[in-house]
């Protein structure tokens, strides 16, 4: 998996139906940053997401690092603080489901 996030300068984990994953899509548009999409649906992206203990979508990478879900990304553009989550660190992916 490292091998894809460093392949390309920005690559973008998600899900089709997310919303987030949009909303991170449209602020890379805005920014005209190209970047490559990768489904985590149906494929071994999502057990690479879970065991880096990462149970939300979109994840985000620029050079092999990343940079989190929608409002790291948007911290990261506005040099700001990301709000801190809405559901408590140790919820699994059932609880996201």
């Amino acid at each position: 998996m490292t091998d894809i996030t460093k392949k390309d300068k920005w690559v973008m984990l998600g899900k089709p139906e997310c919303l987030w994953c949009k909303e991170a899509m449209q602020l890379l548009w805005d920014k005209g940053i190209e970047y490559t999409y990768m489904t985590v649906v149906g494929n071994e992206l999502t057990f690479f997401l879970i065991n880096c203990g990462l149970v939300t979508v979109p994840q985000i990478y620029k050079n092999g690092e990343l940079i989190g879900g929608y409002d790291e990304l948007l911290a990261y553009f506005t040099k700001s603080e990301p709000r801190p989550p809405i559901y408590p660190a140790e919820w699994n992916d059932e609880h996201m489901a």
